[in-house]
């Protein structure tokens, strides 16, 4: 008998054209974890693994209207959204997913690359905590979008409790605290509204490697469109990222991306 269908996951990101984040990424993430990936590009970048060069975004009714079409055709399991560009941007996807009721939504507040190019505009910011982090499953900053969404500097392990609070206070299912920028130990900080509180530890990596926000995220999005409850999906989403970070550090050159799927 021919065997039941993948499930089918959507990301909602910017096109990297070196391959090693944004929608590239995610859909290598999706293919490895045995999920169908869709995608609603945002913007087009000019960009290699060293940094990003140049933005195009995409008109806010034709992201609209990719997400309608797919969402009219083939409805996803779970929803990853990365690089908006824009508030009007940002508008287009919460009315559109909030329209088709997506479910299981992965939002990686994606504000800056990590070459320091921003990526999101201040008046993005402010709609993205308006409009769309209140529809998230769960949101997964890293301490620096963690510091510029909750308004908290973050130095110590209470800084980063509170600032997850704060998160949490804008409406969010569940935030992930992602440390990989930590400057002492890679731990990732998972709250949800339930009171569930639980660390990731994780082992220094060395310099920052292009890529990694995007997989982790669409790692867990892939687990949440298996059905893989939430704390198991993120921490199924730790392994694999720790795993692909491990191969990517085997490699003699010094390509900083994780562009390492068959």
């Amino acid at each position: 008998m021919p065997s039941a269908p993948p499930p089918v996951a959507l990301t909602i990101a910017g096109s990297d054209s070196s391959g090693g984040a944004g929608i590239q990424a995610d859909l290598k993430v999706f293919q490895a974890l045995g999920i169908y990936g869709a995608t609603a590009v945002t913007a087009v970048t000019v960009q290699n693994s060293k940094g990003v060069h140049r933005i195009h975004p995409v008109p806010a009714d034709v992201v609209s209207a990719q997400i309608h079409e797919l969402f009219e055709d083939i409805r996803p399991s779970a929803v990853k959204i990365g690089m908006l560009v824009s508030a009007e941007i940002v508008q287009a996807v919460a009315d559109s997913i909030r329209l088709k009721k997506a479910m299981n939504i992965v939002v990686d507040p994606v504000m800056a690359s990590s070459s320091g190019r921003e990526l999101l505009s201040d008046d993005g910011v402010k709609s993205l905590k308006k409009v769309l982090i209140p529809m998230a499953t769960v949101v997964t900053p890293n301490y620096a979008e963690a510091e510029r969404l909750s308004g908290i500097a973050i130095s110590s392990d209470k800084d980063s409790e509170d600032a997850g609070r704060n998160i949490l206070g804008l409406g969010c299912g569940a935030v992930l605290l992602t440390g990989g920028h930590r400057k002492d130990r890679p731990v990732d900080l998972y709250m949800d509204q339930n009171g569930n509180v639980r660390r990731f530890e994780g082992e220094f990596s060395g310099p920052d490697i292009h890529g990694t926000g995007c997989v982790f995220s669409a790692a867990i999005a892939a687990n949440l469109a298996h059905g893989i409850s939430l704390i198991d999906a993120v921490e199924q989403a730790k392994l694999f990222t720790a795993r692909a970070i491990s191969w990517h550090n085997t490699w003699d050159d010094d390509v900083r991306a994780l562009d390492f799927f068959i």
